[in-house]
Parts: structure tokens; sequence; C-alpha cells
């Protein structure tokens, strides 16, 4: 696992601008042109392994740049049931910081958001229902 840090992800001039702090606590800028974004978009028939949450076979794109990915995604939404992530930015601080996030201090945080599917769409929970948690052992 890595211990570098970021302080800033954002994409300008269809890069990624990435500044962070390495393994030796020195400041690092960057500019990362090229990238691997994808996204995945139900098919029948060109399987790639992936399923989504529904259990729906799904095909993977591939993307070098976040106008790629964007172009794709804003072209194709209403057309076709897309997958993944379409923000270049969350997709590269996912894959490039992929570790487990540690508690430093005796502070317990938790955000929970619920929602669920029905005629109507997506829908909040109403404040009557119980939620029922436990502990992960």
């Amino acid at each position: 696992m890595s211990n570098k840090f970021y302080t800033f992800v954002g994409t300008m001039d269809n890069a990624i601008y990435h500044r962070y702090y390495d393994e030796n606590k020195n400041e690092v800028c960057e500019k990362v042109e090229e990238y691997d974004y994808t996204l995945y978009v139900e098919h029948h028939s060109d399987y790639s392994g992936y399923k989504s949450l529904l259990g729906k076979k799904l095909k993977e794109f591939h993307f070098e740049t976040p106008a790629d990915l964007s172009k794709f995604y804003r072209e194709n939404k209403d057309m076709l049931q897309i997958h993944g992530n379409d923000s270049a930015v969350q997709q590269f601080i996912a894959k490039e910081y992929d570790y487990d996030v540690k508690q430093t201090c005796n502070v317990n945080v938790l955000n929970f958001d619920l929602e669920v599917e029905h005629g109507e769409g997506l829908k909040r929970y109403a404040d009557n229902h119980q939620v029922k948690v436990r502990k992960k052992s």
C-alpha cells in the first residue's frame, strides 16, 4: 500500500491535474494526459465478464481522456443503460488511491444514504422506516 495522499485532483485542458505528497513527503504536481477510464453498457452478445447489480451482462468501454469519457456519456446516456462513474476525476482517485481509510483518532463517522426503487423511480426512505445496522466482525 502506498503512503502517498492527494491534495488536489481536477480536469483542465482535457487532462487530469494531480497534486499529491509522495511516500517521502515531497509535494508532486503532474499533468496526466492519458489514463484508462472505464464505463460499462448493458449488452447481450458482447459480454466482458462484468454484470450489473441487477445481473445484466455488461460490455466494457475504455477511454483515454476525460473529454472522450464525457462525450461518450453525454451522447449515449439517454439511449443506453450506462454503468460506472462518469466522472474522470472520481475514477482517477478511486484507481490511484485504492486503499482502506484508516481511523487515526477516536472519532466515529457515519454517512448513510438509502434509496429504494419502485414504480416512480428512486425515492428516499421516509422518516418512519426502520433501518437495522449490525457491526461487521
